[in-house]
């Protein structure tokens, strides 16, 4: 089944700062689900595809006391936000996917190797 994509008017789309957003999903103090989210906003490409290497978001996901998340945290982090539908089911915590229906970017890469996904410029 594919993803339904509204039609959304330009002045409905506001643009947000990657910077801030990495640098948010890096912040303890916020639930681990929507620092999962600002990590996939902080990093995502063309096609809504945040890949990351092994271990980089137990990393970004550290803990109050800067240990790295656990595995288990991690995976708590990425279900949830799934479930609460900031990210795309076919999110791993390898690869953190945003609904196509919140973002639209023109710049990045057009392919996804966790996912296998390849798209022509």
């Amino acid at each position: 089944m594919s993803e339904h994509k509204p039609r959304i008017q330009l002045k409905e789309w506001a643009a947000i700062s990657r910077p801030e957003f990495r640098r948010m999903a890096t912040v303890p103090d916020w639930p681990l689900p929507l620092r999962a989210f600002f990590a996939a906003l902080g990093r995502a490409n063309q096609i809504g595809h945040a890949e990351l290497g092994p271990g980089e978001l137990a990393n970004i996901l550290r803990r109050k006391d800067g240990s790295e998340q656990t595995k288990q945290g991690v995976s708590r982090a990425v279900r949830e936000a799934k479930v609460r539908r900031l990210l795309h089911a076919s999110s791993t915590a390898r690869c953190l996917v945003l609904p196509s229906h919140m973002y639209d970017i023109g710049q990045g890469s057009l392919f996804c190797r966790e996912h296998g996904i390849r798209r022509a410029a």
